[in-house]
């Protein structure tokens, strides 16, 4: 099938590792100019705005007009998806006349797709995207940039695109022209190992009833799916500043892409193009050499008796697991740990009373030490003393040793600015660091925190880190109730602080249903996203109440966590949303429920 793919905008969303390479980003072109490039291409079975990032024009909806009353056929829109997470939004774009909807979903391992993109949380609001665009009608496409991390867990991207609505997967693959020099090793996938992977994907495809595409692929990298191999018609707007700019980014239709063959040679390609009929293929075994590293604990304690010793001799092979035969618990999602030492919030509700005297390192370090065997994937260090620790740069350091892929700081961070450049250039290897926010401007963070100064020091620190490290930094406001709020949401969207919004309900706080109505006086956007994504969603529709889902995680909880504490919801039986419910939080009331210690 043909299809038509219009470029609307090459304007980006962020520094994506998927990106086009193009900067500056010439202007949008107008709609008649994208109309008049769309009736003067080929003929073809569907229409597909697409970018860059379309959805950055702020006349989208009157685009998708103008194409439809043009005669567009199969309407359709390729898109992040991260504008589109409400249902409203979807609708409002079919009223213009868009009949589906592809959206970019690389990896179903959610902090895979977020690194990709460059987005911390935008998995969770492109499977929002999803789900609002197959509750709006629209018909609903997925396209998965192959890279070199993510082609193992293809066949596992496609059976949970499937769960989510998807008719069509598209695949394509990414080459070095998309991306900036620097990633190109670490993200071009070898076309000598990629076939397995695709046919994998695409028999997973064709069992879940959805259609596969491959764009871009050389024969010996799409295996024996070969035959599904497809080629979309790139059009430019006929505008004098784009003129030759798509024809950089536009794919290969077939053969080795030429900065591949750069980059790695003709080798593998040679090797592994042809099949050898009738050749008798021999398994074999791959035996490891050097140390083999222990599976995960997983909440199993060291055995060390020696009956146990023997028990286990009787096994024969253990796997490299010396606990083998001994249950263990699923593995959290991250585990949390706190350096202890005296609270920099003087807050009750918060549940941070802090200790007297630091913590020693040595047990600190051991601590950690334990942790690191659990087999999480994240490890977060979050409090809101933790950061003041006095050796709290050498012990930030010693976590990012560990081996954790992503180490997050998270809690009160005014001591970040006491750190001498030194100790923060130290810092680049963590993933993250969030600041909690106790007020929407400097005096009442400071009176909530009874340090003069405490706001402005924070934010000056993480901004100090960043510059020096390039550690993404956010921010999330810290509620006790309903009334900040929206001084919150002013204080975003006039950029006076750090990142994306988001918020996090405290240990102790007032009425969840307090929060939905302000939620619903909310326009619609980040701010409001963020409050809802810590609400039960029947709150915000005064709908039934819903079955909340708790996220699995190992630890204690601090009230200057970014993540809060959520129980079940009492009137879990007539749930209809589990799978987009936190639950109720903790300390709070609703549903006329008494509050929860």
């Amino acid at each position: 099938m043909s299809e038509l793919r219009l470029l609307a905008s090459l304007r980006r969303r962020g520094n994506g590792r998927l990106d086009a390479w193009c900067d500056p980003a010439p202007a949008d072109p107008s709609i008649a100019e994208v109309v008049a490039a769309a009736n003067g291409g080929p003929s073809a079975a569907g229409w597909l705005v697409s970018g860059g990032e379309p959805t950055l024009r702020e006349d989208l909806p009157e685009l998708l007009r103008a194409l439809s009353d043009a005669g567009a056929p199969r309407l359709g829109l390729v898109s992040d998806g991260l504008a589109l997470a409400s249902e409203r939004a979807a609708r409002d774009l079919a009223s213009f006349g868009l009949r589906r909807l592809r959206v970019g979903f690389h990896c179903a391992r959610s902090d895979a797709h977020d690194w990709l993109v460059g987005l911390p949380g935008a998995a969770r609001r492109t499977v929002r995207s999803m789900r609002a665009a197959a509750a709006a009608g629209l018909e609903l496409e997925a396209e998965i940039v192959v890279t070199r991390p993510t082609m193992p867990y293809l066949e596992e991207t496609v059976l949970v695109l499937a769960r989510y609505g998807v008719r069509a997967v598209h695949f394509e693959l990414f080459t070095p022209r998309r991306g900036s020099a620097s990633d190109a090793i670490a993200l071009t996938p070898r076309l000598g190992l990629l076939a397995p992977y695709v046919e994998a994907a695409v028999a997973a495809a064709g069992s879940s009833g959805l259609r596969a595409v491959l764009h871009d692929f050389p024969a010996s990298a799409a295996g024996k799916a070969v035959e599904l191999r497809a080629v979309e018609q790139w059009v430019e707007p006929l505008h004098r500043s784009w003129t030759g700019v798509a024809a950089r980014f536009r794919p290969q239709s077939d053969g080795a892409p030429a900065d591949y063959v750069e980059q790695f040679g003709w080798t593998e390609l040679d090797s592994s193009a042809t099949d050898h009929p009738g050749a008798e293929e021999v398994a074999t075994v791959g035996v490891p050499s050097g140390p083999v590293p222990p599976p995960p604990r997983a909440g199993r304690a060291p055995a060390t008796r020696v009956a146990f010793a023997i028990r286990q001799a009787a096994r024969g092979a253990l796997d490299a697991d010396p606990l083998r035969g001994v249950p263990a618990r699923p593995l959290p999602l991250s585990i949390r740990v706190a350096f202890g030492g005296p609270s920099r919030v003087a807050c009750p509700n918060c549940g941070d009373a802090g200790a007297r005297e630091p913590e020693p390192t040595r047990a600190i370090r051991i601590r950690l030490s334990k942790v690191a065997q659990e087999g999480a994937r994240t490890l977060r260090v979050a409090s809101a003393a933790s950061v003041a620790h006095p050796e709290a740069g050498d012990l930030l350091r010693e976590t990012t040793k560990l081996s954790f892929p992503r180490v997050e700081v998270a809690g009160e961070c005014s001591a970040l600015d006491e750190l001498p450049e030194g100790e923060l250039g130290r810092l680049r290897r963590l993933s993250r660091v969030d600041v909690a926010l106790y007020g929407p401007d400097r005096d009442r963070h400071d009176a909530h925190a009874r340090r003069p100064g405490a706001f402005d020091a924070a934010l000056r620190g993480a901004r100090r880190l960043h510059d020096l490290t390039g550690v993404p930094v956010g921010s999330f406001a810290v509620l006790h109730d309903a009334d900040p709020v929206l001084d919150y949401a002013a204080a975003w969207d006039e950029r006076a602080l750090p990142g994306e919004p988001a918020f996090r309900l405290s240990a102790r706080g007032g009425s969840l249903n307090a929060l939905a109505d302000v939620a619903r006086r909310l326009s619609p956007g980040l701010v409001r996203d963020a409050l809802a994504a810590v609400l039960p969603p029947c709150l915000l529709t005064r709908g039934p109440a819903l079955q909340p889902a708790a996220a699995a995680e190992s630890g204690e909880r601090s009230g200057s966590d970014r993540l809060g504490a959520y129980r079940a919801c009492p009137h879990e039986g007539d749930c209809a949303a589990a799978d987009r419910c936190p639950g109720l939080a903790e300390g709070w009331s609703a549903f006329g429920v008494e509050a929860i210690a």
